[in-house]
């Protein structure tokens, strides 16, 4: 046996030694019935006692381990501690030499360079692209810091807003209510005029009471719609009040929204979003559509159109219900048009993503249609994604400044420096 073996089959006998020391029920008790009948011998006795240590089989083999023995290619320890840098126990983790980012070690020597060093290929000549990929998510960083530091500023003007946003709640509010009552009263006269007379209602007289029922119940939505407005919640300062009565459209292929689809030809939708009010699927492009799906399958033999374009109406996905903790974000950090690759972990906002319900939508099924809308950092306002998670249950992200904090911009300016003092090092 060589003395590196015998080196490593009794680092392994001892660390088997000490694990069963501490777990033997009969060893441990031995040890406390030592104790109670030493007490001199307390400060030699550091096995025993109410303070005992526990220990960890993976620290107690890396406190055991001969330096000479890291990262050598061989496996010593059950946890793979010992090998963060070479994945020789095919378990685990491997940490790249230069960026320090963590990979399985099932990628270690793969035929795949992972790392930026190509630290995790050691027979194969990997080309270095650490320096060309830091680069990049430092360009990043900057110009999501440049986004977000506009979206801190751009919010500052919505909060100066709030107030007058506010006022207008209420001032609606006031105007619908007037107009329900006043449309009230004068059906009650029509109906009290015509109970008194014993007068028949004329064609003329039905229509001018159905047109004013029509106004009733239209003044009183808006004034519920109002009301509820005024009771909520638009975040820090109010600055999510501006949104109201603003409407926002995005444009999302059915592939992409569901995943797939059993059409020959995807349909294409335009999706609705009026924050705090609600969301609604249409499809304008659907006569075309129809048109398409009916050529690709009648295949080669011509299709004769239809003599009238046919419409298709908007389908109502949720209204504002509330603000929810019970749904996880679906994305987090600042995706950009300008970028094709994911976003940088380092570039997430540290601050929880705030997440709205949309409920009561049209039914689909056995339920009705709902939306979670979460609202993330940005300089415009602008709908991010839309996607159809679980069926007729859609999940939209939603950019704008009211999501913006100076917080963001301190946890950006932080990686920025770290990214340069990682450069210099």
């Amino acid at each position: 046996m060589t003395m590196r073996q015998t080196r490593r089959t009794l680092l392994l006998l001892l660390v088997a030694c000490i694990c069963c020391l501490f777990a033997h029920p009969a060893l441990a008790s031995a040890n406390d019935e030592g104790d109670a009948a030493n007490d001199a011998d307390d400060d030699d006795d550091w096995f025993g006692g109410a303070d005992e240590i526990e220990v960890d089989d993976g620290m107690t083999c890396l406190a055991l381990l001969d330096a000479s023995l890291l990262n050598d290619g061989y496996c010593d320890c059950p946890d793979a501690d010992d090998e963060s840098l070479t994945g020789a126990c095919g378990s685990g983790k491997f940490t790249c030499a230069t960026s320090a980012n963590v990979i399985s070690s099932a990628f270690v020597n793969d035929g795949v360079c992972d790392c930026c060093d190509g630290s995790d290929e050691p027979s194969m000549h990997c080309a270095n692209t650490c320096d060309v990929d830091a680069n990049a998510v430092r360009k990043r960083l900057e110009a999501v810091l440049a986004d977000v530091a506009a979206g801190v500023r751009a919010k500052a003007a919505l909060v100066a807003g709030a107030g007058a946003a506010r006022a207008q709640f209420a001032t609606d509010v006031a105007h619908w209510e007037t107009m329900a009552n006043e449309v009230a009263a004068e059906m009650d006269a029509i109906q009290t005029h015509f109970k008194s007379s014993n007068a028949k209602p004329t064609h003329e007289d039905q229509q001018q009471f159905r047109y004013l029922q029509y106004v009733q119940q239209k003044a009183q939505y808006y004034q519920y719609v109002h009301g509820n407005l005024l009771a909520t919640d638009f975040g820090d300062h109010d600055a999510y009040a501006s949104l109201v009565g603003q409407c926002f459209e995005y444009t999302v292929n059915e592939k992409e929204l569901k995943g797939g689809t059993s059409n020959t030809v995807a349909r294409t939708y335009v999706m609705v979003v009026c924050p705090f009010l609600n969301v609604t699927q249409t499809e304008p492009a659907y006569h075309e559509w129809r048109l398409a799906q009916k050529q690709a399958q009648a295949g080669e033999t011509p299709i004769t159109p239809p003599t009238e374009r046919e419409e298709q109406r908007p389908i109502l996905l949720g209204v504002w219900a509330n603000w929810t903790t019970d749904v996880r974000p679906t994305h987090v950090g600042l995706p950009h048009a300008l970028y094709d690759e994911a976003p940088a972990p380092l570039e997430a906002d540290p601050s929880p993503i705030r997440v709205q319900m949309y409920d009561h939508g049209e039914r689909c099924g056995e339920a009705p249609r709902r939306v979670h809308m979460q609202m993330e950092c940005a300089s415009t306002n602008y709908v991010k994604f839309v996607e159809e998670g679980s069926v007729c249950v859609y999940s939209i992200g939603f950019a704008t400044p009211a999501a913006c904090s100076t917080e963001y911009v301190r946890h950006l300016q932080s990686m920025l420096r770290a990214s340069a003092h990682h450069d210099e090092l």
